[in-house]
């Protein structure tokens, strides 16, 4: 570990990012900042996990369909799928990056500060709270497929 990894571990010290660095090296704190979170999570808390999980889960589903696309059809056709399918593929990564484990759900709500977030979107609150923190970060997730979806559709393209 060099010092400036020290550092950042030690201090959860926000870095500054450039604005044209790939998407894939986004961080925590700048998925944070992207979906609207008002304070970045912990460094290694579940709330960063779960942003950079949504991040590595999108780039990867949307390589593969890619790649699958450029296999039998051109590019701009490949493109214009991708593009009919977005809130799908969105969707399946978030739904399956969501914790599984209610601590875990627990751990990255508190993380994202996911307590601001409005329920009524998805039908409103539940009496199950657990379903509720499901939600919220299901709610982030989704936010954030859209952000990753147009930066990145963006990055291709060049």
């Amino acid at each position: 570990m060099n010092n400036y990894e020290k550092l950042n571990s030690l201090s959860n010290v926000a870095i500054i990012e450039v604005n044209d660095q790939p998407v894939k090296d986004w961080s925590a704190f700048r998925l944070s900042n992207e979906v609207g979170i008002s304070s970045a999570p912990p460094t290694e808390s579940q709330g960063s996990k779960f942003l950079e999980l949504i991040r590595d889960a999108f780039i990867e589903q949307v390589d593969f369909e890619r790649t699958a696309g450029l296999d039998t059809e051109d590019e701009d056709l490949v493109n214009d799928l991708l593009f009919e399918q977005r809130h799908d593929i969105i969707h399946e990564v978030v739904k399956g990056c969501v914790p599984a484990y209610r601590d875990l759900i627990w751990e990255a709500f508190v993380g994202l500060r996911a307590w601001s977030e409005d329920l009524a979107e998805l039908g409103g609150p539940e009496t199950d709270m657990t379903k509720n923190a499901e939600t919220a970060l299901y709610m982030i997730g989704c936010r954030l497929g859209d952000i990753l979806w147009e930066s990145y559709r963006k990055e291709l393209m060049t």
